[in-house]
This record gives structure tokens, sequence and C-alpha cells, in this order.
């Protein structure tokens, strides 16, 4: 039996999928990563995103997606939404030289289902200082 040659660890992949996140958040787009899989030509992060989130305004941030992650190629490749799904992806080509051995629809990682509240409530907390702020410069 043939198995599936890694290159990132369980704890690497969780980093990427808290920076993907982490990037997002910081254009105020409030998403997570759901699964990782190994494809042919890449990594695939599963992302959930919240209710209102455009898919438009996050297909705009590929480039600083492609620099917080030090992808390989200097790009991501964006799947909006994911065929059947209701999820879109986010594909981080793999190094030069790496192909991975059976990677079809190979998961390797499914995040923890409990990141939904967290996330929830980070988005209530995020829209509760951007309304503050909003206020604050209007009283300026």
């Amino acid at each position: 039996m043939e198995t599936h040659k890694t290159i990132y660890t369980d704890k690497e992949l969780q980093g990427m999928a808290a920076i993907i996140e982490k990037v997002l958040l910081s254009f105020g787009l409030v998403c997570r990563v759901v699964e990782i899989d190994y494809q042919e030509n890449g990594l695939i992060f599963a992302m959930e995103p919240i209710l209102g989130c455009s898919l438009e305004e996050i297909e705009r941030h590929d480039k600083d997606l492609a620099l917080a992650l030090a992808s390989p190629n200097g790009q991501v490749k964006m799947i909006m939404p994911i065929p059947g799904r209701a999820l879109f992806g986010i594909e981080l080509p793999y190094p030069k030289g790496f192909v991975p051995k059976n990677a079809d629809n190979y998961k390797v990682l499914e995040v923890d289902r409990s990141k939904r509240e967290n996330a929830s409530r980070l988005a209530r907390v995020f829209y509760w200082i951007s309304d503050t702020s909003k206020t604050l410069a209007t009283k300026l």
C-alpha cells in the first residue's frame, strides 16, 4: 500500500489556516477554514464565510493571501464557490518539485466545528467596533 507523502504537519496546516482567517479578518471579512485537502495542483483550503460576506470582495484579496502564505509562485487560486457546496476555496500551489501521491480528494485536516461559535462571536465584536468607530467619527 502506497502512503501519501506530506510536506506539512498538522500544526503547519493549522497555522496556514489561521493566517488566511486573520488576513481576511483584517479586511473586515469573517470566514473560517472548515477543511484542508491535498489536490493534484495544491492544497485547497475550504472556507465558510459568514452571512453577508461578499465573495467578490474576498476574491479581491488574492494577492494579500499569496503574500501572507508565501505562495511558491506568488499566487493563490480562488474557487468561488466550490461546486455543490456552500463554501469557497483557496488553492495554495505546492513548492516546486513536490507531487503528492494519491492526491485524489485526500482530506488532510478537518477543522474543529467549535470554531464556528468563536467566528460568529468575533464577527459580532468586529461589527460592534466598526459601528462604534463610525459613530465616534460622525461625532468628531
